[in-house]
């Protein structure tokens, strides 16, 4: 999906590539990618600890809907798609309980409880539900109860890159009775669309943190590790609670692995801690708080000032749709995603004078900043490259 300018131009609708129930006919790929998953599931019956058979079955999840992406134009609906490996994992189990093939659907039902969406909760409890009749007599391992009972400790660490727009958010998790204690690692970037880009599950906050510090590169190589203490890591989360059911088409393997699981776990962390509420962030701000400093700067920097409707259209493009924490941020990606949203623009003076001042715009934040001249020349190379004179 291709940023859209909400300063200058209406807002579009968002073009994802997954159908829904209402709208779109069932896509035929369903079938075949459901039992592949049932056949490939007889791996499930490996696993010993409730956290194994949760990794296994995100994996397996995960695996299917990156050949899906790879392989598919149309009806990537893998919430709907869920919902019908669920049923037939069900219709499987009630086929085999009175046989010796019950486990591998149980199991599947069993991974799927500890990472499913509320959407799709229902449906796996009803389908264990349906298990425990026609189970009465099997030999179940009393482990896999657990899975669907795995909670937020209440423990959250939070680290930050040197831009500033890049987040980890690392919460404490365990099954009943502290069972299999883990961490799961939200990483975040609030360079414009605020989202998940990878996620996953560790040992302890420091193997987490170590893995988001060599994901991220040099400009997380730094980022110290702290216990959140305020809203500014609840509330980069809270903004990325969204049980969506469409796909961009560029999502990595990592983030497929946890497609379901990480929205799931935002809803279990919520229960023990409340996010703060995300409002929306496309009302228009007023862009003063920006606009104003950076007039100074540059006057007092080129003896002249800039046009005030350049600096006024820039600002708030800026600012809108962004986390007020980020709006003295910059970072390579945020350029790329401001020039996204600026060629959206009416072809003006107003718009070809904010190309022009946006490399000078870039360098006044990362001066204030006082960051590196390293990566204020990365993120100023990128606005330059933005401008092409005629």
């Amino acid at each position: 999906m291709s940023p859209v300018s909400r300063g200058r131009k209406p807002k579009k609708g968002s073009p994802g590539r997954a159908g829904s129930r209402a709208t779109h006919p069932r896509p035929e790929w369903f079938g075949a990618s459901v039992r592949k998953v049932l056949d490939a599931a007889v791996v499930l019956r490996d696993a010993q600890r409730p956290r194994e058979l949760e990794q296994a079955t995100a994996e397996l999840v995960g695996e299917e809907l990156a050949f899906r992406l790879a392989h598919e134009k149309t009806g990537l609906a893998f919430a709907w798609w869920a919902e019908e490996l669920v049923d037939a994992a069900v219709a499987q189990l009630k086929q085999t309980s009175r046989g010796d093939g019950w486990e591998t659907p149980l199991r599947l039902l069993h991974g799927l409880s500890s990472i499913s969406t509320a959407g799709l909760q229902s449906s796996v409890r009803a389908g264990l539900g349906h298990a425990r009749k026609w189970l009465k007599k099997a030999q179940r391992p009393e482990w896999l109860d657990e899975l669907a009972r795995i909670e937020a400790t209440g423990e959250i660490w939070g680290m930050r890159d040197a831009y500033g727009v890049r987040f980890a958010v690392i919460a404490g998790f365990a099954y009943p009775d502290e069972t299999d204690p883990s961490v799961f690692l939200f990483d975040i970037d609030a360079s414009g669309f605020i989202e998940i880009v990878s996620a996953g599950v560790f040992d302890n906050q420091d193997q987490a943190a170590d893995a988001w510090r060599a994901h991220v590169g040099d400009t997380a190589a730094k980022a110290g590790l702290e216990v959140v203490e305020d809203d500014a890591h609840l509330l980069v989360l809270a903004h990325c609670r969204d049980d969506r059911n469409y796909v961009m088409g560029n999502e990595s393997r990592n983030l497929l692995d946890n497609w379901f699981r990480a929205q799931r776990r935002i809803c279990d962390l919520s229960e023990v801690v409340p996010l703060p509420h995300a409002e929306s962030l496309f009302d228009v701000p007023d862009p003063s708080p920006l606009a104003d400093p950076f007039v100074e700067w540059y006057t007092a920097r080129h003896g002249s000032a800039p046009g005030l409707d350049a600096v006024t259209a820039m600002a708030g493009e800026w600012m809108e749709g962004t986390l007020p924490a980020t709006w003295f941020s910059i970072s390579p990606a945020r350029v790329r995603y401001q020039l996204a949203l600026i060629s959206d623009w009416p072809e003006d003076s107003v718009t070809e004078e904010v190309k022009v001042l946006l490399p000078q715009w870039v360098r006044w934040l990362g001066e204030r900043a006082e960051l590196p001249e390293v990566l204020i020349e990365r993120v100023v190379t990128v606005a330059a490259k933005g401008y092409v004179p005629e």
